[in-house]
């Protein structure tokens, strides 16, 4: 999981990584956390089967690295992103605009929203009734 900011630094990437740490021990798969950019370098990235992204911001990887972690996803390697994860590499059309498809470009407004809840039955969601009402930035 890479957490390097470059830039903006969202104050909730602890609690986030702490969370993905609870979840690396129930499911038993094993999660690095770093900020070190040396993990992009060619040949240690193959030890890995993906790359979360939390939440970076600014250019977070030189072109070496860029080049590496292109070369790495497109071999068949994963990419998670999450909150903000191509809130990044504006510099770089490569990563992660090509990986991912898309940009961020700003925050949405925060507004009111409800959801319909299709699959009750979830313990992720059996908590929820048949809406759930929300305010966030959708």
């Amino acid at each position: 999981m890479f957490t390097r900011t470059c830039g903006y630094r969202d104050a909730s990437i602890p609690a986030r990584v702490e969370a993905l740490k609870a979840i690396d021990m129930s499911l038993r798969f094993a999660l690095d956390c770093t900020k070190d950019l040396t993990i992009f370098a060619t040949g240690r990235l193959c030890r890995y089967a993906a790359s979360i992204w939390l939440s970076p911001s600014g250019d977070v990887l030189d072109d070496p690295q860029r080049r590496a972690f292109a070369e790495w996803v497109a071999t068949g390697h994963g990419f998670i992103g999450i909150h903000g994860a191509t809130a990044c590499e504006y510099g770089n059309g490569r990563v992660p605009k090509k990986i991912v498809g898309s940009r961020f470009v700003q925050h949405s407004a925060i507004q009111p929203s409800t959801m319909t809840v299709e699959h009750q039955d979830h313990r992720s969601t059996s908590h929820l009734g048949e809406t759930w009402p929300r305010v966030d930035e959708w």
